[in-house]
Parts: structure tokens; sequence; C-alpha cells
């Protein structure tokens, strides 16, 4: 009698624990769909958005959400850590849309991160650096990522 007791004790705890998990899951799977839907559509907007510029900037928009300037001839002088004008001129262009798209309501609370290397970072801030003109460029392209 007392096995019978403690057989129905546990399974009653297992069903519990199975009903646990099942939630956990379909909390996970919740979550991921809205991740996969808002990168989506943050892609989406941001190709959208920059569609007409990006052939003439030499940039591109990866699905990952990268943002990659490929052709450092137009960032800097060969040997020069200092922006060119040019470069500045599509950055101011650049980075105000992608910010307002970024920090819009519909992705504010999403989004958990904006990430801008280190490297590519240094090569931006350079051009105010009295320093700037002995330091070499980095070699690869600007990148920014977004973390959804």
């Amino acid at each position: 009698m007392i096995f019978l007791l403690v057989a129905i004790v546990f399974m009653l705890q297992v069903k519990r624990n199975e009903e646990k998990i099942v939630e956990a899951q379909n909390k996970v799977r919740e979550i991921a769909t809205r991740y996969t839907d808002l990168r989506g559509q943050l892609y989406q907007e941001l190709s959208t958005e920059f569609k007409d510029d990006l052939p003439r900037w030499r940039a591109s928009i990866k699905p990952d959400l990268t943002v990659r300037f490929e052709e450092p001839t137009v960032q800097f002088d060969t040997g020069n850590a200092t922006v060119k004008d040019s470069f500045k001129t599509i950055l101011n262009s650049f980075f105000p849309r992608y910010i307002r798209i970024l920090r819009s309501p519909k992705y504010a609370d999403a989004i958990e991160e904006e990430v801008l290397p280190e490297l590519e970072a240094a090569a931006l801030l350079a051009s105010s650096d009295p320093d700037a003109s002995e330091q070499s460029p980095p070699e690869r392209a600007f990148t920014v990522r977004v973390e959804v």
C-alpha cells in the first residue's frame, strides 16, 4: 500500500515537471520566433531605407544585420588614418537614418546592443586625434553589427 502511494506521488511530480518542461519549451519557441521575425523585419527595413545608396557607397547589409562598407579607398587615403571627407559625407547620411530605424518604437525594446568594433571606432575617431597621421587605417572594411 505504501509503495502504491509513493508511486502515485512520484507520477504526479513527473507530470508536473513534464508540464513545466513543455511550458518552458513553448516560451523558448515563442522567443525564437519573435527574434527571427524582428530580425527579418529589421533587415527588410534597413534594406529598403538604403537600397538606393548602398550600391553608390559600395556597401551592403547582410541578413545577419552586418552593415559593411566594402571600399577602403573611399574611407581612407593609403597610409593615413584620417577619415576622408567623402566617407564623412556617407556616414553623415547613413548614421542618422540607421539609428532612427534602430531606435524606432518597433525595435527599441528588442535591440540589446549596438556594436561598433574597436578598430573601426578607433579609425573613425582618428580624425580628432592629433597623432592620427602617424597611424595606419584598419585593413578590413568598416562594420556595424546589431545584435537583436
